[in-house]
């Protein structure tokens, strides 16, 4: 992937953390986001998904695309897949 790639993904990763936390932090404890945060996690981990393999990037930090992506899934159906068609319309354009 090149560096315009690694911005766009950056970016893309970026504003659902914000999101995320946003969310949290905009009044109580969101209980669903951490038990879904919480469900994600080790299920991605169980399947070794990282998102920086899935776009052909090497990892350096373990975990940290693990995490990522559980951010992006915990988000729901609907964000992981315009999150994907991001990425497959970015890597088609290229």
């Amino acid at each position: 992937m090149d560096k315009l790639g690694l911005v766009v993904l950056a970016a893309i990763l970026i504003e659902a953390v914000v999101e995320w936390v946003k969310e949290l932090v905009r009044s109580d404890i969101r209980w669903p986001k951490l038990v879904a945060l919480g469900i994600s996690l080790p299920i991605l981990y169980l399947l070794e998904l990282d998102i920086f393999p899935l776009v052909g990037v090497e990892k350096k930090v373990p975990f940290l695309g693990t995490l990522l992506l559980g951010v992006v899934v915990s988000r729901g159906a609907g964000y992981a897949h315009d999150f994907l068609d991001r990425i497959g319309a970015w890597k088609m354009g290229k």
